[in-house]
């Protein structure tokens, strides 16, 4: 990775209590190369005196003195003198955690127009709270349809913010297509402006889990102060003013056509969560507004797109809008309240409507099999669980129609699956480590046992792990009660610690059956590098000292290879569209890989499946050990606890070459999997 400059532009105006910590907090970046740019937006406090002090602590300071002209006019014109091939704002009355630019810098130079990150609001006692405010994803777009879906439903909705220093920007694409922010003083929210007009060219926007910023709540801030405002007139400029900038780029013709429910999105959500009268608050909003004419007109047209507000909200929360719309038009609260009297009476009818999701739920075949709660967050190795699983059916099952309903999706999808789901169908439940009081998928199996008793449900191989407490003995008490023959529970373990808790625990059917990924082989004939890969855990599943990944990489510098940092935990969520690419990607990196030094079980796995040499180490339980037992007649596997261990089997793996995977040995056990599948 390249390390380009990035820079920093902090706009400050009457913070003098508050600088000193914020411009620290920017110099102290672990990351270095970077320019930061302190803008004194004509503060009347000692605040420019204090950032030429700090210019001359630190050269990468540039200091820019200029008469008052607002949040976005002190931004502007840090850009306007910014050389950095990335651009990152930090207010001046809050802080950076020091790893923030080191975290998203690598994403950028992966490809990322935009990395959203999370953030820690600082109370007056000074305590962080984390505020895990945005949806965790990544967004790839190949066409302008898919990105302005996403503007309407990430951005405009809020689910992944729109707060100029909750986010990495790049200067190139800034410049390209002339964008800056527009004046605070004449619109609200000019983070929300900058965002909508700088995401209509994007190709490329991830949101990872990390909270790096810290946000310092205090009452006479700004942004305090304009909240207790009505606000809905200058809302009414912002939406102008995108409209106005949005008109000008071809790439962006989608979205002008669309433009009334991105209006409506804009100027709606403030009133939506007044606590006044809605009668009065409405002549209020009205009052505010000084171009009327433009706000009405967007408001009228907007039932003109009620497919398309369906297709962002559901026909329930559309039909609701539609609703509010009218009134804030008409003013007839009681039309209002009768409307969605009966929205709400026939939600059911609303929600069953859907074509897409009836099709399946609806079919007249005698039984189905539904696959729930696989993995749609960031592990990888749980992502290549659920496409094995869907491998294993393929092969083994029969011709049943299978539907997959991730974790995410099953909050949603729990009204069709109560619906439609008959007691002949099939219920999977995804295997992996995830069976016990640690884990939130383990409340969802819970009720789905629960829920659907009458029906054959199968657990994929499991490792089971309570913790030795009250709130573990708890947990187990629960599942004793559920997993039942009457319930109808057949449930295989990937690991004979767990087979021995199950049958020792429970009364239902168990089997011991190696982790469904082994099932698959991935050799091929890649070409491999002379570097060795090293995926380390940095959770709490973690028991690799530092130490002794200080010993390894001393190991691999002395025999003048390179060691590469990888981990099959990404810090962003992928959707089951995305899943196979990066399952591909990861499994690349080990097929050209000469050995893997791992502490994660799917790192031993994806080297067995791949035939690359590996040394497993142990991590919290006893899962990676386990498995181990299974694959152990593979010459190119070892796991090591000493570093003695580590060091022999580094020795001995690293001269061998052209491995291949032979799960032969495993089949009789996968061959109990496919009979329990294939039940009547």
């Amino acid at each position: 990775m390249s390390n380009p400059i990035v820079s920093v532009i902090i706009p400050i105006y009457n913070v003098s209590e508050y600088v000193d910590a914020c411009v620290e907090s920017a110099c102290r970046q672990s990351y270095t190369n970077l320019e930061i740019i302190l803008v004194d937006d004509g503060s009347p406090d000692d605040c420019p005196q204090k950032c030429d002090d700090w210019a001359k602590k630190d050269s990468r300071i540039k200091v820019v003195h200029k008469p008052n002209g607002g949040l976005s006019d002190a931004r502007n014109a840090g850009l306007d003198v910014a050389t950095g091939k990335y651009i990152y704002f930090l207010d001046g009355d809050d802080t950076i955690e020091p790893n923030l630019i080191e975290t998203v810098v690598p994403y950028m130079e992966d490809g990322a127009d935009m990395v959203v990150f999370n953030w820690n609001k600082v109370t007056n006692n000074k305590t962080p709270l984390p505020m895990a405010y945005h949806e965790l994803g990544l967004w790839e777009f190949d066409n302008s349809t898919q990105r302005n879906e996403f503007i309407f439903k990430y951005v405009l909705s809020g689910k992944i913010g729109w707060d100029a220093w909750s986010r990495i920007y790049s200067r190139k694409k800034i410049e390209q297509h002339h964008l800056r922010f527009a004046d605070n003083r004449k619109i609200f929210a000019e983070d929300l402006y900058f965002c909508l007009c700088y995401c209509a060219h994007t190709k490329k926007i991830i949101s990872i889990d990390s909270f790096l910023y810290n946000y310092l709540v205090r009452e006479n801030s700004i942004m305090g102060e304009q909240n207790k405002k009505i606000n809905v007139g200058r809302l009414n400029e912002l939406s102008k003013a995108v409209l106005n900038y949005w008109s000008k780029f071809a790439d962006c013709n989608e979205l002008v056509k669309r433009f009334p429910v991105a209006h409506f999105m804009i100027v709606s959500h403030v009133m939506k969560n007044t606590r006044e009268p809605l009668k009065t608050y409405r002549k209020k909003v009205l009052a505010d507004i000084q171009d009327k004419n433009f706000f009405k007109k967007n408001i009228k047209q907007l039932f003109r797109h009620n497919k398309f507000l369906c297709d962002i909200y559901g026909k329930v929360f559309a039909y609701e809008s539609l609703s509010f719309a009218q009134f804030l038009l008409h003013g007839s609260y009681s039309q209002m309240a009768l409307t969605n009297r009966l929205i709400y009476k026939i939600q059911d009818i609303l929600i069953s409507s859907d074509k897409s999701k009836k099709e399946v739920y609806s079919s007249k075949k005698d039984s189905r099999i539904f696959l729930i709660a696989t993995e749609d967050f960031g592990n990888i190795g749980d992502h290549q669980i659920a496409e094995s699983i869907h491998y294993f059916v393929q092969t083994f099952g029969t011709n049943k129609i299978f539907k997959e309903i991730t974790c995410r999706e099953y909050k949603n999808e729990k009204p069709y699956l109560k619906k439609y789901i008959r007691p002949s169908d099939i219920i999977l439940l995804t295997g992996g480590g995830n069976f016990g009081n640690e884990y939130a998928i383990q409340e969802i199996r819970d009720e789905i046992i629960k829920t659907w008793p009458q029906n054959f449900k199968i657990i994929f191989p499991q490792t089971i792990y309570f913790t030795n407490d009250s709130d573990g003995e708890k947990a187990l008490e629960k599942t004793k009660q559920l997993y039942t023959k009457q319930n109808n529970v057949v449930l295989f373990l990937r690991e004979k610690p767990s087979f021995e808790f199950a049958q020792k625990h429970y009364l239902c059917e168990s089997y011991l059956v190696p982790d469904i990924v082994l099932s698959q082989n991935m050799c091929d004939s890649t070409k491999r590098n002379e570097q060795v890969l090293l995926c380390f855990r940095s959770d709490k599943e973690r028991t690799t000292s530092d130490q002794k990944v200080d010993f390894v990489k001393d190991i691999i510098s002395q025999k003048s290879l390179s060691a590469v940092k990888t981990d099959l935990q990404l810090n962003y969520h992928l959707n089951k569209k995305q899943r196979v690419a990066a399952i591909n990607t990861a499994l690349n990196q080990w097929k050209t890989s000469k050995l893997v030094i791992t502490d994660r079980l799917h790192g031993m796995i994806f080297a067995a499946i791949t035939g690359t040499p590996c040394i497993a180490l142990s991590n919290y339980n006893h899962k990676v050990r386990g498995t181990y037992e299974f694959i152990k007649y593979l010459p190119y596997i070892r796991f090591a606890e000493t570093e003695e261990e580590i060091k022999a089997a580094f020795d001995e793996l690293i001269l061998m070459d052209n491995c291949q995977y032979d799960n032969t040995p495993l089949l009789a056990y996968y061959e109990k999997l496919a009979d329990v599948l294939k039940h009547d």
